[in-house]
């Protein structure tokens, strides 16, 4: 009963981080399809979800634990916040751009 308590707190902790960088992640996603990036958006949603269903079940046919299970999603969370973090501040940086850029002709 112990051992199942450690586990549990284990999981318990990876699960906030991992609830946080999703969040996070769905506000990332959100910006970008809000700025009509929708290519992006489905393409990063599709490769979430092979991803994650990919390594789970060659995780389970491995036998590992329900700890190393939560650590590779949280870092599969982690990659894909870091990817769609850097693509919005390249498109961000792009349209920031174009209105300096615009602002001088009409200024």
């Amino acid at each position: 009963k112990g051992e199942n308590i450690v586990v549990a707190k284990q999981v318990f902790i990876l699960f906030i981080f991992s609830t946080a960088v999703h969040i996070l992640n769905d506000v990332m996603k959100g910006c970008l399809q809000g700025n009509e990036k929708f290519a992006f958006f489905y393409g990063m949603t599709t490769a979430q979800h092979i991803m994650r269903f990919t390594f789970m079940v060659v995780m389970m046919q491995m036998g590992l634990g329900v700890v190393a299970i939560t650590s590779v999603d949280l870092i599969i969370g982690v990659i894909l916040l870091i990817s769609s973090f850097s693509y919005a501040l390249h498109e961000f940086f792009h349209i920031f751009k174009f209105i300096r850029i615009m602002s001088k002709y009409i200024l």
